[in-house]
């Protein structure tokens, strides 16, 4: 199983969800902090390959985003 984050993107108007695949944990870590840090992004799930899904809480905390 890979890393998956599903997120909904805002602006004008609201992408609907979708969900990006990962095969490795540096990439899906990259994607995560970059949600985190995207104000217009609102990360809807995040699974990892054991089937653990993070909570938002849980995400930031390992994946703190990084600073600009």
């Amino acid at each position: 199983m890979d890393w998956k984050l599903t997120t909904i993107t805002y602006g004008d108007k609201p992408n609907p969800a979708g969900t990006r695949t990962f095969s490795t944990e540096a990439a899906f870590e990259s994607a995560a902090r970059e949600a985190l840090a995207d104000l217009r992004a609102k990360i809807v799930s995040a699974t990892l390959p054991d089937g653990t899904v993070l909570n938002v809480a849980e995400l930031r905390r390992r994946y703190t985003p990084k600073s600009r």
